[in-house]
């Protein structure tokens, strides 16, 4: 099976209030810091603040929060004003066949460093707090808190926690369907970056097929 040609996005969900999930892609919902109210064929339920869900096409969300959008290129962008773009970038898969979407969250403790790694499957990553240093191949960025950035499967990272506190980073990513289950999809640069120590600790919100691509 091709893949087909996608674009992953984050945007800032502001003040909905019955804000309706489109049936053209896969997205996921983060209550950054309000609660949210989620509606699902005429059943409302509350999307906890600092928690996360995955969206099926229809559901009404009152609030705000970050949504995170796997949909094919050449669709339009969730509207604005209730949505507002913070990042979006066409996806550059390397795999074909079966693939599927993982949100979770990565916490890490002041001055960690990770090994030098990539990963199995592109994916946006948000900064919830703290301040973060990373390092992308040849090139180097500090990311504060509300920032969005890019990671592809070529990109070779090392991202070290700069802040007197933790760091906490949200991340969706596309991967293979061997890794559901949420197995890692991390990949060290060389046998000696293998063996260094990974001083992460993971939150898995979840993980759903690719539908309606």
């Amino acid at each position: 099976m091709k893949t087909p040609a996608l674009r992953l996005a984050v945007y800032d969900l502001v003040a909905a209030d019955g804000f309706v999930i489109p049936d053209n892609g896969q997205y996921f919902l983060f209550a950054a810091e309000d609660a949210a109210t989620i509606t699902t064929d005429g059943t409302a339920s509350s999307l906890p603040s600092q928690d996360g869900r995955f969206l099926a096409a229809g559901d009404r969300i009152s609030g705000s929060g970050w949504i995170f959008e796997l949909a094919r290129k050449e669709m339009p962008y969730l509207p604005a004003p209730s949505c507002q773009i913070q990042l979006a970038t066409p996806l550059d898969f390397n795999f074909d066949g079966p693939f599927f979407v993982r949100a979770d969250a990565v916490t890490s403790p002041p001055g960690a460093q990770t090994p030098c790694h990539g990963h199995r499957g592109p994916g946006i990553r948000r900064l919830l707090k703290g301040r973060l240093l990373a390092q992308m191949d040849e090139t180097i960025v500090q990311v504060s808190a509300g920032q969005a950035w890019y990671e592809s499967q070529q990109h070779w990272i090392i991202g070290t926690n700069i802040n007197q506190d933790e760091n906490t980073f949200i991340r969706v990513m596309v991967l293979p369907s061997d890794l559901t289950g949420g197995q890692s999809s991390f990949v060290p640069f060389s046998p000696e970056e293998a063996k260094k120590k990974r001083d992460v600790r993971y939150h898995l919100f979840g993980e759903t097929e690719a539908l309606n691509l």
